[in-house]
């Protein structure tokens, strides 16, 4: 005759085991899907390897942008959503250009990495013809800059258009991923708020008066 031993107590929590488990994965997919506003807002973007496409012979360093807000907008003329916004991008270049504490990117993006980047220059050109525009625009053929974004926003990953601006100390302020009604606009606020922020240096020594 055969004696039934009573469940061991391992075997009576294992349900109360599973249930953390399974919460615990919960959190952590939370806290995953919610990192790349952690990630990317408030952050250095660190680095980029973009390359001069058209209007201009040289990109400068993130270093030499050091006191200025830079607006960084990737797009390709193969997409209809970054060919209807790109004119606001455009108006917004237009109000800036001329003014030395704002540095404004265009980069011209193919669909993948650019394999061929004497047509992405030809089909760019042809599109800025259409707006009699010459907007200084960069490319990113290495895809290493959009890489770095697509790190930083985990969760979301890439997309088109992408615009991000960057604060005088270089880091990420905001950004619009995708096809969002008033982005330039928003941009533009930003922009200005945070050159009214600015502290601009006195001219008259410290503890004196300009008044009589």
């Amino acid at each position: 005759m055969t004696s039934e031993r009573p469940p061991s107590k391992i075997r009576s929590l294992l349900p109360l085991v599973w249930a953390a488990l399974f919460m615990v994965v919960g959190i952590l997919v939370l806290i995953y899907l919610g990192r790349d506003t952690a990630s990317l807002m408030n952050s250095p973007l660190g680095d980029w390897e973009l390359k001069p496409l058209l209007h201009t012979e040289s990109v400068p360093t993130l270093a030499s942008l050091q006191g200025k807000v830079s607006l960084l907008h990737f797009w390709g003329t193969w997409s209809p959503t970054c060919r209807r916004d790109f004119p606001e991008f455009a108006a917004l270049w237009e109000t800036f250009k001329d003014d030395s504490r704002v540095a404004i990117f265009s980069i011209s993006c193919s669909p993948e990495a650019e394999g061929d980047l004497e047509a992405l220059r030809a089909e760019t050109a042809a599109y800025y013809r259409t707006l009699e525009t010459a907007i200084p625009t960069f490319s990113d053929p290495a895809l290493f800059t959009r890489g770095r974004i697509t790190r930083m926003l985990a969760a979301g990953g890439f997309g088109y258009p992408f615009t991000m601006v960057l604060d005088q100390q270089g880091i990420v302020r905001d950004y619009w991923l995708g096809d969002q009604p008033g982005t330039m606009a928003q941009a533009e606020g930003l922009i200005r708020s945070m050159l009214a922020d600015t502290v601009q240096p006195s001219s008259a020594p410290a503890g004196s008066s300009t008044s009589r």
